[in-house]
C-alpha cells in the first residue's frame, strides 16, 4: 500500500501514545506511519507521560481509556489547565463507549474517541486528523488562539470581545460558549454569566465542564442547593475533576452539611494531596463540628492569616444562624486575631459579629460591635445604617469614633429606615473588593 500523498514530505511528528492494549499500541504505530513519518514517545506512567507533555508542545497523544479512569483524567488534566486553551489533538480508545468517556472527553475538550474494533480505515482517519491538527474548524480553531494568546497577556477585556464575536458566529458551539462563560466569570460579570451558563448546561447535560461553570455561578448567587445538585450530577460524569470536588464541599459546607463536605475534600486531597483549597475546607469541616484546634492544623501550614480569618468567619456566620451563639462568638474572636491590625478586615468581622449578636437578641452588642465597626473603617455604609437603626430602636445615644469626623455619614446613619433584620456581608467578598 503507498503511503498517502497528504503526508507532510519531510516532517517528522512527534507522537505520544499512552497505551495499555499491546493489539492497540502494534496497530496504531503501523497505521499512524502510513500517513506520516512518526517520532512514537511510549510511555509507561502518568509522570513520564507529562514528561513528554512538557518537552513536546503541541505533539498529539494517543491514550487508552483501558488504563484507568483516574490515570486518564490525569492526564488530560496536564493538557488542558483550567482557564487556558489547549489545542493538542488528543485520541481516547476505548473498548466500550459510555456516557462517562464522553462526558469526560468532552469536559477536556477532546475531540477524538474510538471505540470497540480498531479497523485499519478508521485508524488512518484518526491519524490525518491528529497528525496534521484538524480536530478544530478553521474559523474557531484561529479565534480560540487568539484568544489563547489575549489571555496570555493578560488582556482578558479584548479576549470576551473575541470571545462574543465568535458566540454570535456559532452559537451552537460547546466550547466557544464554556470559554465566553469562563472569560465572564474570570471578570466578575456574574450576572451575564449566569444566563449562558444555564443554558449551556442545559442543552449539554453531558458536558460537565458547562455544569462546573454553572454551579460556581449558582454558588455566586448563593443557591447552594441547587449548586449542590448539579455538581453532584457533573460528577456523576468525571469524579476525578480535583477543583469541582472542592466546590462541591464548599457548598455542602454552607447548607451545613460538613460530614458530606468531608467526604469531598477527602476525595479531592486523595487524586492531588497538594490541594490547599482541600485542606482548608476539612479545616472548616473541624470547625463546624466544634474543633478548633483540628481546624488550626490543618490551615497552619496552607493558609494565610487573612485566609484562616475568612474560613473562622464563614464558620461563625453559620453557628451564628443556627443559633449556636457561643460557638460563633468564639469563631469569631479567633478570626480577629488571625487580620491583627487590618482595620479593613477587622471591621467586617466586628460588623458580622453584631449581626450575630442581633440574632442572638443581644442588641446593646450588637450596636456596641456596629459602632467599632464603622470606627474602624468611617465609609462603611452598612456599619453606620445599623448604628443609626439600632440607636434608635433601642432609644439610646450613639456615637461613630472616627479618625477624621464624617458628617455626611453620620447623617446617613440618622437617616437610615429600619430594615427589621440586616444585611450580612460576606467577608471574603468584602475582603476581595479591598483589592486595587
Amino acid at each position: 500500500m503507498s503511503k498517502d500523498p497528504k503526508k507532510a514530505s519531510s516532517k517528522i511528528h512527534d507522537v505520544i501514545l499512552y497505551i495499555s492494549r499491546s493489539n492497540v499500541k502494534t496497530i496504531i504505530r503501523e497505521e499512524f506511519k502510513k500517513v506520516g513519518e512518526c517520532n512514537f514517545l511510549v510511555a509507561d506512567s502518568v509522570g513520564q507521560v507529562e514528561s513528554f507533555l512538557s518537552l513536546h508542545q503541541s505533539a498529539p497523544i494517543v491514550i487508552d481509556w483501558e488504563i484507568g479512569q483516574g490515570d486518564v483524567v490525569k492526564v488530560l488534566s496536564q493538557v488542558c489547565r483550567p482557564g487556558e486553551i489547549s489545542f493538542r489533538p488528543v485520541l481516547i480508545a476505548c473498548m466500550n463507549l459510555s456516557e462517562v468517556i464522553v462526558g469526560t472527553a468532552a469536559e477536556y475538550d477532546v475531540q477524538r474517541i474510538h471505540s470497540g474494533e480498531l479497523t485499519r480505515a478508521k485508524i488512518i482517519h484518526h491519524a490525518e486528523a491528529l497528525l496534521f491538527n484538524k480536530i478544530l474548524p478553521p474559523p474557531i480553531k484561529q479565534a480560540l488562539q487568539m484568544v489563547a494568546i489575549q489571555r496570555q497577556q493578560g488582556d482578558w477585556g479584548q479576549s470576551l470581545a473575541t470571545l462574543r464575536t465568535l458566540c454570535d458566529q456559532f452559537p451552537e458551539n460547546q466550547r466557544a460558549a464554556a470559554e465566553l462563560i469562563e472569560n465572564l466569570i474570570h471578570l466578575g460579570l456574574w450576572e451575564e454569566a449566569s444566563p449562558i451558563a444555564k443554558q449551556l448546561s442545559d442543552a449539554e447535560p453531558g458536558y460537565p465542564r458547562a455544569l462546573g461553570l454553572y454551579g460556581r455561578v449558582l454558588m455566586k448567587e448563593r443557591r447552594y442547593p441547587e449548586a449542590v445538585e448539579v455538581f453532584k450530577r457533573a460528577n456523576i460524569l468525571n469524579p476525578m475533576n480535583v477543583d469541582r470536588l472542592v466546590s462541591l464541599g464548599k457548598s455542602l459546607l454552607k447548607i451545613d452539611r460538613s460530614t458530606d463536605a468531608r467526604t469531598q475534600f477527602n476525595a479531592a486531597l486523595k487524586l492531588d494531596q497538594s490541594s490547599r483549597e482541600a485542606t482548608i475546607g476539612l479545616g472548616e469541616c473541624a470547625l463546624l463540628d466544634g474543633d478548633v484546634n483540628e481546624a488550626l492544623d490543618y490551615m497552619r501550614d496552607v493558609s494565610s492569616p487573612r485566609e484562616t480569618a475568612a474560613v473562622f468567619n464563614s464558620a461563625a456566620v453559620l453557628s451564628m444562624r443556627q443559633g449556636r451563639y457561643e460557638i460563633g462568638k468564639k469563631l469569631y474572636q479567633v478570626a480577629m486575631r488571625s487580620v491583627g491590625e487590618d482595620s479593613f478586615l477587622l471591621s467586617r468581622l466586628v460588623y458580622n459579629l453584631g449581626i450575630g449578636y442581633y440574632r442572638w437578641q443581644r442588641e446593646f452588642d450588637a450596636l456596641e460591635c456596629f459602632e467599632k465597626a464603622a470606627s474602624l473603617d468611617p465609609n462603611y455604609a452598612d456599619a453606620v445604617a445599623n448604628v443609626g437603626i439600632l440607636a434608635r430602636r433601642l432609644k439610646t445615644s450613639f456615637k461613630l469614633v472616627t479618625s477624621q469626623p464624617n458628617e455626611k455619614m453620620k447623617m446617613h446613619a440618622e437617616a437610615s429606615q429600619s430594615k427589621g433584620d440586616f444585611t450580612e456581608q460576606e467577608f471574603e467578598e468584602e475582603a476581595e473588593s479591598k483589592k486595587p
